[in-house]
């Protein structure tokens, strides 16, 4: 079997696990959609809010180093020029 031919049979398979589990899983009324049928303990949802402001966080401040190792970068090049 190809190799191309392998890939699209475990991708295809992998979307239609999640879309089994998708529809296997949907909230049958909006109280289940918006509050979970109110079955989250409120430690474990504040848990995942905190998570969720973790890894937001995380993310922005590696994009603000890269950012200010750039500007840096610019600053020392900027700085080593000789002008005639």
């Amino acid at each position: 079997m190809e190799l191309q031919t392998l890939t699209f049979i475990v991708v295809g398979l992998t979307f239609a696990l999640y879309i089994g589990i998708a529809f296997w899983a949907r909230a049958s009324t909006t109280s289940e959609f918006y509050v979970a049928g109110a079955g989250i303990h409120p430690v474990a949802n504040g848990m995942a809010t905190a998570a969720d402001w973790m890894s937001a966080d995380r993310w922005l401040r590696a994009a603000g180093d890269a950012l200010g190792t750039v500007l840096a970068q610019i600053r020392q090049i900027h700085r080593a020029r000789v002008y005639w």
